[in-house]
């Protein structure tokens, strides 16, 4: 069984200060599937494995909000993503060192970059934010690892000057 955790570290430690939510979703990455469709019924359906790894990702987050004694944030927020997939068991132990050392990063054959957002960034909706709408600011990036995860933190943030003059 997987169990939903919060990394602990010097880094969480001082982004706690500016009041960000870090998650960890434990476990060999999933991109969000494409939605299928039923020839014969003629109804679209979400692929099972996209949805199991959508629920996953909603119970972590809930997890770590109720440990966090947190509200949903509702005003706009920054999204940073860090996806990492493990390294080939038919690699080489040579290549395998490179890849653990960022040399080589996971390009092909692990999913896109974008799918693993959109996976994240649903998963959260009524959880983490109100709406995956109001992520303004967004960072990504996939690396490998020993550990498979994806790793997500949230960061509320004020309002723009933009949204200030408007309200006046």
């Amino acid at each position: 069984m997987r169990i939903c955790t919060v990394r602990v570290s010097r880094k969480n430690e001082l982004l706690a200060q500016v009041n960000s939510i870090t998650i960890e979703i434990p476990g060999e990455p999933t991109p969000k599937g494409r939605p299928r469709f039923n020839r014969v019924t003629g109804s679209v359906y979400t692929p099972k494995k996209t949805e199991s790894a959508e629920k996953f990702a909603s119970l972590c987050a809930r997890q770590v909000m109720k440990k966090s004694s947190r509200g949903v944030i509702s005003g706009p927020c920054m999204l940073q993503l860090w996806v990492f997939c493990r390294v080939p068991k038919s690699w080489p132990k040579k290549k395998r060192e490179i890849a653990l050392k960022n040399e080589i990063r996971p390009a092909t054959k692990t999913g896109d970059l974008d799918n693993f957002i959109k996976l994240v960034s649903d998963a959260f909706n009524g959880i983490v934010y109100d709406d995956d709408s109001q992520i303004v600011t967004l960072s990504a990036a996939k690396f490998y690892a020993e550990e498979p995860a994806i790793i997500a933190e949230i960061t509320p943030l004020k309002s723009t000057f933009a949204e200030q003059r408007v309200a006046a």
